[in-house]
Order: structure tokens, then sequence, then C-alpha cells
């Protein structure tokens, strides 16, 4: 998942959105940008990276950041969003007048102050993110333009996006796992916004992603996993019960490497001893 840069800080002297002056680079994730607007769509069925058509029917198939689809029959509004987060990607990009006819509004987003209005078609709104508040401002609107909508991207969201095994805004349980593992993810934030049930799986897939960075994979997990099942049969599920290895380790090497108790061999010895008696006694009973 590669960060890109983007110049984002305002003139410390003025702090309204419209100077553009920069003064630092604040490191800003297209992720970041698409949680942001799913948040000002609360009543729009809001998706990300959505295509125009199917994957494996035709060709020239366009991908849109995220769309917002408003949940109205009177007044149906699908809304485009194509974000940008590096000057260079902006200037690179020659395609954004092609999403027009599958969306009734069109923004671009982007950090603060990376790109201005006026470098914009006049057809096509732009939204500025501030990465400090994570907040949108709308420095262009657009009106609602009337369109053909789509049956074919209306039927790649319907076919191919309504996955509840998805993770939202992200493009990968790869790209999710890195942003959970720089700590940008706390289950206290997911448990506001997620069902416990969500919560209780991502944990214990960071648990098995841990395992697996430290322990490996395939026969040799499985091995650690039976010495787990066996120290816990043995009366040590209280350590084991949270994967300390550690404290299992230092178990194990504590009773293997004791020394043999000398007192047992004396022990044997008598009771051998005691059971020649008892076998000539009996032989003695038998032949009087």
């Amino acid at each position: 998942m590669a960060v890109v840069e983007a110049n984002t800080a305002v003139d410390e002297s003025n702090q309204k959105w419209g100077i553009c002056e920069v003064k630092s680079e604040v490191k800003v994730k297209a992720h970041e940008i698409k949680k942001a607007l799913a948040l000002i769509n609360t009543n729009a069925y809001f998706l990300t990276e959505v295509k125009s058509g199917s994957t494996f029917m035709g060709t020239g198939n366009r991908i849109l950041d995220a769309v917002a689809v408003k949940k109205s029959y009177t007044n149906k509004c699908i809304v485009g969003y194509e974000i940008k987060v590096s000057r260079s990607d902006f200037k690179a990009d020659n395609k954004m007048f092609t999403y027009l006819p599958l969306v009734h509004q069109l923004y671009l987003v982007c950090p603060r102050g990376l790109i201005t209005a006026d470098e914009l078609p006049h057809d096509i709104g732009l939204i500025w993110y501030n990465p400090e508040k994570k907040s949108l401002l709308y420095k262009k609107k657009v009106p609602r333009r009337e369109i053909e909508i789509s049956t074919e991207m209306l039927l790649y969201i319907i076919y191919s996006r309504l996955d509840e095994d998805r993770i939202p805004f992200y493009n990968s349980k790869a790209e999710y796992f890195e942003d959970w593992l720089e700590n940008k993810i706390s289950n206290h934030t997911l448990g506001q916004r997620v069902n416990t049930e969500l919560v209780r799986r991502l944990n214990a897939l960071e648990r098995e992603l841990e395992d697996t960075r430290k322990y490996g994979a395939g026969s040799k997990k499985e091995d650690y996993d039976k010495i787990i099942q066996i120290c816990i049969e043995a009366g040590m599920d209280k350590w084991c019960d949270g994967r300390q290895y550690a404290r299992v380790s230092d178990w194990l090497k504590e009773r293997l490497g004791r020394e043999y108790p000398k007192i047992l061999d004396t022990v044997k010895n008598q009771l051998e001893i005691a059971m020649r008696h008892i076998e000539a006694e009996k032989r003695a009973c038998d032949e009087g």
C-alpha cells in the first residue's frame, strides 16, 4: 500500500481553508478520504472501487474511487468521487471526464490546497480533505445533471460488491492489516462502528497473523499447537490460554532439567528384596 505525500498544511497565521500557501507536508492515504466520504453519505448506499461494468464481459471498464447512490426513487442521484493524493497523479489523469456519463454529479476529492477549482472542468466539483480534523469542505459544488443510468454499473454493484466479508475502504485484507499493525485502528474505535462479531473476527485474524509471523505456517504451526495442547492437558492451561510460549518453555525446561532422585533407586532395591523374601516364604509354605 503506497503512501503518497501531499502538500496540505496552510499558513498558521490564517486558518481559513481558502489559503493554499504550503508550509509543510502531511501524508494522506486514499482510504482516509474514503472514510470521510462515507460519513457524509450516511443516507446513501456508499461503495468504493466501483467498476462501470462486468469484469469478465467487454473491455474498457472504468473504476470510480467511490460512489454514493442516493436512496430515493423520486430524486435519483448517483454521485461519483475521484480521489487524488498527489499532484503527479492529478496531472497524469486524462480520463476523468469519462466518468461523467456514469454519475449525476462528479467530484474530485484531494487534501486541502493540493488542487484548486480553476484547474477543473466546469462540470467537475472539488472537495478538500482536512487531514487534521478528518473532515471535508466543498470548494466547488456542481449541479445535478440528467444522465441515462448505467445498467451495467448497477448490475456490477449488485453481483460483485454485495460481499459481507469485504472490509470497507480497503482494496484488500493485506492493506487493512498493514494499517492495523501501524496502530491506525483500535478495538475501541471498531467497537463503536461495527458489531461485536466483526470485532471478534478481526481479533482472531490479527492473532493468526501474529502467530504466522512468529512461528511460520503449515506443519510447523501445527506442531506448536500440538505441544500447547499437551501442556494444557498437563495442567498448564492458565499459561497456555494466552499463548504465553515463553512461560511454557520455562516450565518444560525446569521439569525436564531436574536430576533423577537417587532415593528412588534405594526404594526400588528394597522393594525387590522384599519381593524375593515373599516368594521364598510362599515356596516354603507350598513345600511344607
